[in-house]
């Protein structure tokens, strides 16, 4: 989440872009982080529903140069490293027509 002013890009993203992600990081005070057991998480997958998994509400994007924010209107992927399990679990509702616009629950690891 955040924003990034179109100066610090060249060429086309500095105008649009086709696609927008997010996710998140374990922080780790290791010489080589990817060497982490940690795991993102409170156990609780997405169908367990916003008191037990992550929840980002009201999802927005800009649409325009002059700062036109729209709900997000995407689809719900994870990723994960080839040939590894993914653990984790979204659910998405896009432009709800509640309060809390397009939303979704993320879970994960399961224990």
């Amino acid at each position: 989440m955040g924003y990034y002013p179109a100066t610090l890009f060249s060429g086309g993203l500095a105008k649009s872009g086709d696609w927008v992600g997010f996710g998140g990081e374990v922080a780790t005070d290791l010489a080589n982080p990817a060497s982490t057991k940690d795991q993102m998480g409170s156990g609780r997958q997405a169908a367990d529903g916003w008191l037990k998994s992550a929840v980002l509400i009201n999802l927005r994007t800009q649409s325009d140069i002059d700062g036109t924010m729209v709900n997000n209107n995407g689809v719900a992927e994870t990723d994960s490293p080839a040939g590894v399990a993914n653990p984790y679990t979204v659910e998405m509702e896009m432009n709800s027509g509640t309060s809390w616009g397009s939303y979704c629950w993320v879970g994960g690891p399961g224990k």
